[in-house]
């Protein structure tokens, strides 16, 4: 039986490769396919930043560091175009990298590991990643939001019954609806712009600031290089610190809690007791057993996604709260789960802004539910209170009002002027025109010690957008850019 050089039998040895897994497959255990393209492109950007630092520090050659970033450029291109860069005897993400680097540049590809350490390379590269998602998803988040803003312009004379704890409240226009929505997406964008400078804080260069390497090294170039705001400053830290991770989910939470909520309204006014809106046939789906149903099962993805944001969030949390002060894998376990995160993102806002523009709304329905008695019934104590009466006496008026229409099966506004005045001499002819919701005269935005009207209220939405989508120009123009944000 044939041996090998060291005495054991080449045929048993042989068998044993073949039933252990290999580096390829160990790799697969905690790194998905798609963990893997995101962070080679950050490695590959992370490291194109640290050559040319390493260059203007004069710690290596001019012509060593062109033609190591000429190696990455190419591995950059290589991954764009959809050719594998790591092979199955690459042990992470960052040897595939420096083993290709090494194919393509010999043995200066040595100094992609000076005055940097390991750790310290995953820690940039996961930061540089997220903040390349925060930009798409800024601008995913604008996209909805300019959205939310046509529409308020479209629908700033339609009338419709406002609630307070589910039940009729005040009437309003469907114009505050949308804003309402706008707002709360411009504090989503607002919250995700303060992560995003959070996130920017500069691992490379941390833990091994005692070699003499590192210590040739001005940091504060390879940050601003990745558009990076300023440099981490304790060693342990640096490697470990994944608050942005957890700040990240959250902020990602909370735009999911907006859709969700929208969607969950937007429901409740789609049923047939409620009858306001409806999705055209294209997109609705009908049941098997009752066809003639509308079943609007888009708006319930959109109410029903967000969960799995909020569920990673409580992940994270429940990883990180155990961990020591030192660099653990653990902290890797959280890569699938932010990808996860960007993913459903980009769908519901996706899908936000195509469904919300084709909603039809029954804006008949609307105004003559706004016009009922449960909600114009305010608009009768607010005529009488500018006409001096107390608020106790208005309200009582108004109440035997709406029971003595009750008790007729009659509205407000079927009332003559005679009935009217048996309840309170103060009523005139103006009461019909008064408790007839009018979008213009009583609808209003509230602005400071202002009352805005819907189209004031549109304009300070629109120049708080255009404002916005300047902030994630100028925030894309700072970064590096080594390649297309592809995989993000």
């Amino acid at each position: 039986m044939p041996r090998s050089d060291d005495g054991s039998d080449s045929s048993e040895a042989s068998r044993s490769r073949e039933a252990a897994p290999g580096v390829e497959q160990s790799r697969r255990l905690w790194h998905s396919s798609g963990v893997e393209r995101a962070l080679l492109c950050a490695d590959i950007e992370t490291s194109i930043a640290h050559v040319r630092t390493l260059e203007q520090c004069n710690v290596v050659p001019r012509e060593v560091a062109r033609q190591v970033e000429e190696a990455l450029q190419q591995i950059a291109a290589e991954l764009s175009n959809g050719q594998p860069v790591l092979s199955s005897g690459d042990t992470s993400i960052s040897g595939g990298v420096e083993r290709r680097v090494h194919e393509l540049a010999g043995s200066n590809a040595d100094i992609l590991m000076l005055g940097r350490s390991l750790e310290e390379r995953v820690a940039t590269n996961m930061r540089v990643w997220l903040r390349s998602a925060c930009i798409v998803v800024g601008q995913r988040i604008n996209s909805l939001r300019q959205v939310l803003v046509k529409l308020s312009e479209r629908d700033n004379e339609v009338v419709m019954p406002g609630y307070t704890h589910m039940h009729p409240s005040s009437p309003m226009l469907l114009a505050d609806w949308w804003l309402a929505n706008e707002v709360r997406m411009r504090r989503d964008f607002a919250r995700l712009i303060d992560v995003f400078k959070h996130i920017g804080t500069l691992p490379t260069g941390a833990a091994n600031q005692s070699t003499e390497s590192a210590m040739m090294i001005d940091r504060t170039l390879t940050a601003r290089f990745l558009g990076f705001e300023q440099v981490a400053e304790n060693r342990l830290d640096a490697v470990c610190d994944r608050d942005y991770v957890l700040e990240f989910a959250s902020s990602a939470s909370s735009i999911g809690v907006h859709i969700s909520q929208m969607a969950s309204e937007l429901l409740l006014w789609s049923t047939h007791e409620h009858g306001f809106v409806r999705l055209p046939r294209g997109f609705v789906f009908r049941g098997q057993t009752m066809p003639m149903k509308r079943n609007v099962e888009l708006l319930e993805i959109m109410r029903s996604r967000p969960s799995a944001i909020t569920g990673r969030l409580v992940e994270f949390l429940s990883q990180q709260k155990g961990l020591p002060l030192c660099f653990t894998q653990d902290l890797q376990e959280s890569l699938p789960g932010i990808l996860e995160i960007v993913d459903n993102l980009k769908f519901i806002l996706e899908l936000s802004s195509a469904l919300l523009p084709i909603l039809r709304f029954d804006t008949s329905r609307l105004r003559d539910l706004a016009n009922s008695d449960l909600h114009n019934a305010d608009n009768a104590i607010d005529f009488l209170l500018e006409r001096g009466l107390p608020p106790e006496k208005a309200a009582q008026t108004a109440q035997g009002l709406l029971s003595y229409c009750k008790d007729r099966n009659r509205q407000l506004y079927d009332l003559t002027l005679n009935e009217w005045v048996q309840f309170s001499p103060a009523f005139t002819e103006e009461i019909f025109q008064f408790i007839e919701s009018s979008p213009r005269e009583q609808s209003y935005f509230a602005h400071g010690a202002e009352a805005l009207r819907a189209e004031q209220a549109v304009e300070i939405a629109n120049n708080s957008l255009n404002s916005d989508m300047q902030t994630v120009t100028n925030l894309q123009s700072k970064r590096l850019n080594c390649r297309e944000l592809e995989g993000v």
